[in-house]
């Protein structure tokens, strides 16, 4: 049985095309002006304890609106269909940075300053896993969440609550 046409073009992204379409290519090779990263630098200044570029080192490259490090010194991928050829770090919004899961999962307790940690038997983990907003003290910005010094993902802190970022395809059901 041919898979249907959907699936088709699904598979097909995973085979090199030739051809000179650059819609194909989310990384060019532009290189971004450090204007457009101020967002993301202020977010690094507030949350990590160290530059990105000291824990991965790589370029960085935005694609509609999302900040990406691709590996130094990569090749051109022209006329190449590419699903992922660096860290997905976050989006860029108007006069902010949003963190992606990525970023977290490629981040550790020691690299931010200051990590929500839970132990593994914490009921607010539990809650946190489910998706709830926890009531936790603390000062305002993006946080990690980590189990044993492990990243689960991004929680906002605002005025004594703790927003969930968790991915909801991730949550916990009950």
């Amino acid at each position: 049985m041919a898979p249907s046409p959907k699936r088709r073009r699904t598979l097909s992204c995973f085979a090199p095309k030739t051809g000179s379409r650059t819609e194909d290519v989310p990384f060019s090779g532009r290189r971004i002006a450090e204007k457009e990263l101020v967002d993301f630098r202020n977010f690094e200044k507030e949350v990590l304890n160290q530059p990105i570029e000291e824990i991965y080192e790589g370029d960085y490259a935005v694609f509609k609106g999302h900040l990406y490090s691709k590996p130094k010194n990569l090749p051109s991928l022209q006329g190449l269909k590419v699903i992922k050829s660096g860290w997905y770090l976050g989006e860029l919004k108007k006069n902010r940075f949003e963190p992606s899961q990525s970023l977290a999962m490629g981040l550790r307790a020691e690299h931010v300053k200051e990590p929500i940690v839970f132990t593994p038997d914490d009921e607010r983990l539990h809650r946190y896993l489910r998706g709830e907003t926890l009531h936790l003290e603390g000062q305002k910005g993006w946080k990690l969440v980590t189990v044993d010094g492990y990243s689960l993902g991004w929680a906002k802190q605002v005025q004594g609550i703790l927003k969930n970022a968790y991915p909801p395809g991730w949550r916990w059901l009950t």
